[in-house]
Order: structure tokens, then C-alpha cells, then sequence
């Protein structure tokens, strides 16, 4: 509701605003005929994400507003979405903040619960995707690099039964929570903590982009501690859901090893440039 478009030119986009993904991501100026201006993004992506950012728009969720002509081939296409600009970074303590993302957070997962049905173009989270997530996408790169670096290999070797542990305990309990359909939704399932980049606050609200079928847990990993968890849960019973708090704690304590299995490779991959301490952190959320 813009108005007519008088012209289009590329805009501006730093290195830093490209992401991690490779897909293409363009910013495009608008001129409008009553002479304002406005920047939109254009991204070449698969399905899954434009079909969620569509599903999420129509939904009025706090998401970038998204537009795609193409939301039925299993190929990379362009949509158009919201320009929600730099991120406004804030402290992972501040409440008032934390309170917003847990609203918006449940908004999201709540509307969408126990919906996988109706989003058929949607990844869904099973036994062999959390085997991948403890084996492949991590522990895999820890016994090659172990395999390799003397050095790495007496620091770290020691720790290895005691993770394949970890990933065994996981990845069987991930497994049971995606059995209990009363908390399978549409989830990002990878949100980092919360000065990441997957989180934006444009104009004082929470956007997120929100494209797999998984226990709504795992969306809670690194955002919420044990002391501010109750925001989310309070968000919770708002909407009518039934589970009592210990049962909750209980699943989300279960979940939280997911951000250690997913940014396993990263911290190695930062090791090598000389940063142990965010290896040794990501090892500590696993053990």
C-alpha cells in the first residue's frame, strides 16, 4: 500500500548483511510516484523458507511481510520481503525485551501447532535429522580434527565417550518430544542466542523467520535461562495450553544440548583462527 512505483535502483548492502546461507540477497531502492523512497530485499531461496514467509504474512506474525510468485516449485526463486534494516542489538537480561520475544516467539508457534498437515512443504524434525545433528553436523567434525591435530587430539580426545553420550541422550529424546503432536509447530531451529542475527527488533517488536516442523523447544535454546524461562511459559497458559511447569522445564532442559550440536563446527572452525573460548562453550552446553 505504498502507492505506484516510479523507478527501481540497486541499493547498498554490506558483506555483513549477506548471511551464512550463500543465497543471493539483493537490496532494490523504490521511487515512488509521490516522491518518497523505500528499500525493499529481494532473496533467491527454496520452497520451504517462501513458503513460510508467506504462510507467516497472511498470518500477520512478527515476520518480515514477504511476497513470492512462486510458492509451488521445489526450486530456488525470488521473494520480496520487508527491508527490516541494521539490528538493534540488546542486553540478553533485559526483560522487557526477552518478555517481547517470548510473546512473539508463542504467537508464531502456538497458531501454527499441530498444523504440520496443513505445511506439507515444510522439512519436519524426526530420529534420522537429530542422528545427523549429533553425528554429521558435529561430532563428525570433532574426530576428524582429532584425527588430524596432535595437539587438538590430547586437549580434547578425552572428552569424546562423554559426548557420544551426550549426542545418544539427545537425540533419543528429541525423538520422543516429536511424538507429543502438542508441540510440533512451525519453529526457526536456529535462533542463536540472543545477540544473534535471527532476531531483529524493528520498531520495538521481535521479526523472525520461521521455516521447520520441530518441538517448539528447541526455539527457546540459548535465549532463555532457567530464571527467565517463565516468560515464555507464562506466554503459554495465556493461550489455553496445558502443561504444567516442571513437565515444561523438564523438555526444554532436553533441548537445550541443540544449540551445542548445531555450532559445534562453527566454534572449531573459530578454534582454528585462535578462539578456544567459544569451542570450550559450545562443549560445555553439550556435557
Amino acid at each position: 500500500h505504498w502507492g505506484k512505483i516510479e523507478s527501481v535502483e540497486n541499493a547498498e548492502m554490506a558483506d555483513s548483511e549477506q548471511g551464512y546461507s550463500g543465497a543471493k540477497i539483493l537490496r532494490k531502492r523504490l521511487i515512488l510516484q509521490n516522491g518518497t523512497e523505500r528499500t525493499i530485499i529481494f532473496k533467491r531461496t527454496d520452497l520451504k523458507e517462501r513458503c513460510a514467509m508467506v504462510h507467516l504474512t497472511r498470518q500477520k506474525q512478527c515476520s518480515p511481510v514477504s511476497f513470492s510468485n512462486d510458492t509451488v516449485s521445489d526450486t530456488q526463486e525470488w521473494i520480496a520481503m520487508e527491508d527490516l534494516g541494521l539490528q538493534k542489538h540488546h542486553d540478553p537480561t533485559d526483560i522487557k525485551w526477552l518478555s517481547k520475544v517470548a510473546h512473539s516467539l508463542s504467537k508464531v508457534h502456538i497458531k501454527n501447532l499441530d498444523k504440520g498437515h496443513e505445511m506439507s512443504w515444510l522439512p519436519t524434525a524426526d530420529e534420522s535429522y537429530w542422528n545427523t545433528v549429533t553425528s554429521t553436523l558435529s561430532l563428525s567434525h570433532m574426530e576428524k580434527e582429532i584425527a588430524d591435530n596432535n595437539n587438538f587430539a590430547a586437549h580434547f580426545e578425552k572428552h569424546m565417550p562423554k559426548l557420544y553420550a551426550k549426542a545418544k541422550l539427545f537425540a533419543g529424546e528429541m525423538t520422543e518430544l516429536c511424538r507429543e503432536s502438542g508441540c510440533m509447530t512451525l519453529t526457526h531451529g536456529d535462533l542463536q542466542t540472543p545477540d544473534g542475527s535471527h532476531i531483529y527488533d524493528c520498531g520495538g517488536g521481535p521479526r523472525g523467520i520461521y521455516y521447520f516442523h520441530a518441538p517448539f523447544y528447541i526455539d527457546l535454546a540459548g535465549w532463555f535461562s532457567e530464571k527467565n524461562l517463565v516468560l515464555y511459559y507464562y506466554e503459554l497458559q495465556k493461550s489455553g495450553y496445558e502443561l504444567s511447569y516442571s513437565d515444561f522445564k523438564e523438555r526444554v532442559i532436553s533441548a537445550s544440548r541443540y544449540n551445542g550440536f548445531i555450532y559445534l563446527y562453527p566454534s572449531l572452525m573459530a578454534y582454528k583462527r585462535g578462539d578456544t573460548a567459544k569451542l570450550l562453550q559450545t562443549l560445555s552446553i553439550i556435557l
